[in-house]
């Protein structure tokens, strides 16, 4: 937590990336993007995650692979390819060579969406070094992947889903987040 005189005081993100998203779906409101470790680790593949964890079910159909790295997303026509990986539907984007992209129609759908993929980043590169030594994976099936995505995957529920992490962050901040 930074001390309030040294917080930034400009929008943290205002690249092409994010605009153009905004452009080409009017429906979302909040877009988180970042370069986490798991999330640059398993986008170096260029690779859609496997349904391994019902928290990556919540992913189910949603997510696309933009695999091709145009470098820094500064220009315009970096930021339309982007935002047409998300399609019309996905809630999140592997960028290859980059990070992780995810959208809603609130902030806390769209954090909580990006912490769903980042654990399913994590997951997969865990089970893939475990399937290297031997080890089976096993993938949930398509039919309960689908059940558990028509299930969960709503703005509502992962408004409240993300609740409890957020309410953590205003407690252990004493407020100095909001």
């Amino acid at each position: 937590m930074l001390p309030r005189s040294s917080r930034l005081q400009f929008p943290l993100h205002t690249s092409a990336q994010v605009r153009e998203v905004h452009k080409a779906r009017p429906d979302v409101i909040a877009v988180a993007h970042a370069h986490s470790m798991g999330g640059k680790a398993w986008a170096s593949f260029g690779k859609p995650i496997e349904m391994l964890t019902q928290d990556a079910c919540n992913l189910y159909g949603k997510v696309g692979v933009y695999d091709e790295y145009g470098g820094i997303a500064l220009a315009q026509d970096e930021g339309r390819a982007i935002a047409k990986s998300l399609g019309k539907t996905n809630t999140a984007s592997i960028l290859m060579n980059h990070g992780l992209i995810t959208c809603g129609t609130t902030v806390d759908e769209a954090a909580f969406l990006f912490y769903c993929l980042d654990e399913a980043f994590r997951v997969q590169l865990m089970s893939e070094a475990a399937a290297a030594n031997g080890l089976e994976k096993k993938i949930v099936s398509d039919d309960l992947a689908r059940y558990t995505a028509r299930s969960m995957q709503s703005p509502h529920n992962f408004y409240n889903e993300f609740q409890p992490e957020y309410n953590l962050v205003v407690y252990e901040s004493k407020g100095e987040v909001l």
